[in-house]
């Protein structure tokens, strides 16, 4: 997906929001629907103040791709410290895969792929399966949105929207006009969810994502069905013990894809306090280590079938110390 630029690096320009992305704190949302509910209004679509530029929340016709109540996460250990939660569903059909890191576990660590320094361009673009072979990851995803988003070949230069840090070098600054939110790692292993974060002698890793979609333990986001799509997404439990990378599969016959609200509820599902929504689409991919440490891709990305992954800016991955 392609984004807007402001290739000046190390300073931080003002943030706003396009279209349908102004997120309100839920004080506001309460205010709304107490107003509704006293006033005896009903309707279907229920709309923040301010207009067509604020959070829109419009029910999706027939069944939701949604939790269900009871349903709890089924983990599996696949090494120390990381596992992993499948979970399919008939109705909709719904494929979604979500890693839990334990981030006091000493033997594993956070990584993200490096860009390219004294460039035009901020990274090559690569699979984040050759990524995750040259790392030797045990876990790995793609990260940032960028541009141009057509890439045929690997190695091509590309542009990452919103922040991108790898091993302290600030490749990309915080994006003025859609990306600001990003997944944050400082040197001393802090790890955070952030809009516009600018501190950066003391980042470590830093991948920009959309704005957060899941807020303090409240889920945001557009909600029409038209935007069910593949959703890459990063979270954090409450108390930053557990960082969480989750894709649903879409825009198929066996996994429709997930609205940003239901994509920030299932995030919270599996224990997620805060969130944020990352590339999705042809670009959403879960990959782990199989038989002698090969690239397994455990979803079904949608620009190939299945069979292999698009090529992108960045990656995050897993790897051992």
């Amino acid at each position: 997906m392609s984004g807007y630029r402001d290739k000046k690096k190390g300073a931080v320009t003002g943030v706003t929001v396009p279209h349908n992305r102004t997120f309100h704190g839920a004080g506001v949302l309460l205010t709304v629907v107490t107003v509704l509910v006293l006033c005896g209004c009903q309707s279907n679509e229920l709309k923040t103040s301010g207009g067509s530029d604020n959070l829109r929340r419009l029910p999706v016709v027939g069944a939701r791709a949604l939790p269900r109540t009871g349903m709890t996460p089924d983990w599996e250990k696949l090494y120390d410290g990381i596992e992993l939660s499948k979970v399919t569903m008939k109705n909709p059909p719904l494929r979604v895969y979500c890693i839990r890191m334990d981030l006091t576990e000493k033997g594993i660590e956070l990584i993200v792929s490096e860009g390219i320094k004294n460039s035009k361009w901020e990274a090559h673009a690569r699979r984040t399966s050759t990524f995750f072979r040259e790392k030797k990851c045990l876990v790995a995803i793609n990260g940032s949105m960028f541009e141009p988003y057509r890439i045929t070949k690997e190695g091509q230069g590309v542009n990452v929207t919103g922040v991108f840090v790898s091993n302290g070098y600030v490749y990309s600054d915080v994006d003025g006009k859609l990306s600001a939110a990003a997944l944050v790692v400082t040197k001393k292993n802090k790890f955070s969810i952030e809009s516009a974060p600018h501190y950066y002698k003391v980042i470590k890793y830093a991948v920009g994502g959309l704005p957060n979609f899941l807020l303090k333990g409240d889920a945001w986001g557009s909600d029409e069905e038209t935007d069910r799509h593949p959703r890459t997404a990063v979270g954090l439990s409450g108390d930053t013990k557990y960082l969480y990378l989750m894709v649903v599969d879409g825009r198929s016959k066996e996994s429709v894809g997930a609205t940003e609200l239901e994509a920030a509820e299932w995030l919270k599902f599996h224990g997620a306090y805060n969130g944020l929504n990352m590339d999705g689409g042809g670009s959403s991919v879960m990959i782990i280590a199989g038989k002698n440490g090969k690239p397994v891709i455990l979803n079904h990305p949608s620009d190939s079938n299945g069979n292999t992954d698009r090529i992108v800016a960045n990656h995050i991955g897993i790897v051992r110390k």
